[in-house]
């Protein structure tokens, strides 16, 4: 992006001086804006400042210009859930909106976050989403951008049919807009996708492609990568000279304009190759080089001085001999230099103990980052054993007691067909249909629960109108109400409307409605309710039944608990339907919470971002 020609400490001095928010917060975006590019640090300092005064600015449009700005820092950090987060605020803003250009590039940004997040799916649905924005506006300015961007996420997926088209499509756009660059970087994405696939001919074809539009457009760091790129492909080719002229060229470029991580990748591929060759000459050479790149160059500074420093040491120690050998005179000046080698071998001394304090401290940084890893690592494990001791309790208990049940009731009606009378009949059915359901429901559970687990679930957000879904699963759950004679009261608005997967939603109330009715008394009450906040409603499930004790709510939501130990009631299930509410409403963007008191009754409250 270009930036305006600003001076920060002036707009700063300038941000100071006024009161007025609105004029203060436009100096500050201005400065964010200008500096981010160059300082990603001095960008965030401000952009602190800024955001303390979002919430008083009454203008919309600076308001989503904040949240853009706190995406392109963030992203430029690497921080790409923080600037997933800015730019969905920034989308929330004008998701009401008509289609402009401003949406199309927030939903291209969100698609960017998620990609970055190896979040794939996701990052399409709002890739094409901006390509159908774009389409509708006639606009063939951003557009390639997006194509490219859609190839990267089908190239890393490996859907290469996919990958291709969309770089083409991309192409075909850059070209029509003129942007050279734009086509560089989709020929170098397709021959990267080509090398994947081992066909180093059309890796090499595109490589050169990009090569060449990057040299008639003066990119020298571009340039100078691509050259050792393509070096890369002939070593992997056998073609050894060809690797050479393309590192030598790539890694001379580097030189001039001083890149040194370019520097260190030509170093490394050239030595390889010479090295293959058994030049080990030029192969040690470029390794040496490497080296001092790789390390910054720093410590081979220090022993050379270091060298330098014992030579002197030895020269003067040998004409100070001389000089005392010839003259009496020179005693004095013996002694004088006998101070001064003290002090030069102080100096050695000091400079080698720091060398080695330093080595020592990366060292321990290495320990501790490794330790935390390990403890990070042991937290996963301690889950997973959880979910695999959670899923193994469940096939040993919670689904072999219906199985026998239904076993016990169908054997009963085989052996005694005959002399069962049409009331005992009835009662078996019941029984039946209670197991069965209960199987159903397991089930059912278990498959969502998997799907969870494996990410195979991916939320479409939408408007969902709460009532809605309220209403259809208290008639699904009619005759379980119906059967404990348990009155439900639903208050809710038919305008409340909630941002969420509406199927995700309805399984969330459904597993809420289905627990309150099974720990409520017969002839208990059930009221479900809603509260609007200021960006999000909240949704009350409230019962009158036994109860959850302080120390057992705790406990609620946990794979690793079992909930066989929670509380005392006779029809305790497997714990799966709120662990399944928990993480639904975690991927809808919400949370949930609990309010109990023992023998008095519950409340489940959901959170989730409203309309």
């Amino acid at each position: 992006q270009q930036q305006s020609p600003v001076n920060p400490r002036f707009l700063k001095v300038s941000s100071d001086k006024t009161e007025n928010k609105e004029e203060k917060a436009k100096i500050l975006l201005e400065i964010c804006n200008a500096t981010y590019t160059e300082s990603v640090e001095n960008a965030i300092f401000f952009y602190n400042d800024l955001l303390g005064l979002v919430d008083y600015l009454e203008d919309k449009k600076t308001q989503k210009e904040i949240y853009i700005t706190g995406g392109n820092i963030y992203r430029l950090k690497g921080d790409y859930q923080k600037a997933f987060d800015y730019d969905f605020k920034a989308y929330n803003i004008i998701v009401g909106q008509k289609n402009n250009l401003d949406k199309a590039k927030i939903l291209n940004n969100l698609g960017i976050d998620l990609y970055r997040l190896l979040s794939y799916e996701k990052a399409l649905n709002y890739y094409f989403e901006a390509v159908a924005i774009y389409n509708k506006l006639g606009d063939t300015s951003y557009v390639g951008d997006t194509y490219n961007n859609i190839g990267m996420v089908y190239d890393d997926i490996k859907v290469d049919d996919s990958a291709f088209f969309y770089y083409n499509k991309a192409i075909e756009m850059f070209n029509k807009t003129d942007n050279k660059e734009g086509v560089a970087d989709v020929l170098n994405n397709i021959a990267g996708t080509y090398y994947r696939l081992g066909d180093l001919e059309k890796v090499l074809e595109y490589a050169l492609k990009s090569l060449s539009i990057r040299e008639e457009t003066g990119n020298r760091q571009a340039v100078a990568f691509t050259l050792i790129n393509i070096g890369a492909t002939y070593f992997s080719m056998n073609n050894y000279s060809k690797a050479i002229e393309y590192d030598l060229k790539g890694i001379q470029i580097a030189k001039k304009i001083g890149n040194i991580p370019i520097i260190r990748y030509g170093c490394k591929n050239i030595s390889e190759v010479y090295a293959q060759i058994k030049d080990f000459e030029n192969a040690y050479k470029f390794h040496l080089e490497y080296s001092l790149a790789n390390d910054s160059i720093y410590n081979a500074d220090k022993v050379r001085i270091m060298n330098e420093m014992q030579t002197k040491y030895e020269t003067e120690k040998k004409e100070q001999q001389i000089s005392l050998l010839k003259s009496d005179a020179a005693v004095k000046e013996l002694k004088m230099q006998r101070i001064k080698i003290f002090w030069i071998s102080l100096l050695i001394v000091s400079l080698l103990i720091l060398f080695i304090a330093v080595i020592l401290y990366h060292q321990n940084k290495i320990k501790s980052r490794t330790n935390k890893l390990l403890e990070s690592k042991n937290d996963k494990l301690r889950i997973l054993n959880a979910t695999k001791d959670k899923f193994f309790a469940i096939i040993s208990h919670d689904l072999k007691n219906p199985l026998s049940a239904f076993c016990n009731i169908t054997g009963s009606i085989d052996q005694y067909f005959e002399d069962i009378n049409r009331d005992q009949m009835h009662n078996y059915i019941k029984e039946i249909n209670k197991s069965s359901n209960a199987l159903k429901d397991l089930l059912m559970n278990l498959l969502q629960w998997s799907a969870i687990q494996n990410q195979r679930i991916l939320p479409i957000l939408s408007d969902v109108i709460i009532k809605n879904i309220i209403d259809e699963n208290i008639e699904l759950l009619k005759s379980n109400i119906e059967l404990k004679k348990i009155t439900i009261y639903s208050q809710i608005d038919e305008n409340e409307i909630i941002i969420a997967d509406k199927d995700m939603f309805s399984t969330i109330c459904r597993n809420l409605i289905s627990n309150a009715i099974k720990f409520t008394k017969p002839n208990g009450e059930i009221k479900i309710f809603t509260k609007k906040n200021h960006k999000t409603v909240d949704i009350f499930f409230e019962d009158n039944g036994i109860g959850i004790s302080e120390q057992d709510i705790d406990k609620l939501f946990r794979i690793d608990i079992d909930t066989k130990t929670i509380g005392n009631s006779t029809e305790k299930g497997t714990g799966l339907g709120l662990i399944i509410v928990k993480e639904m409403t975690e991927i809808c963007n919400g949370n949930i919470s609990v309010k109990s008191k023992k023998n008095e009754g519950s409340v489940f409250i959901l959170n989730l971002p409203s309309k």
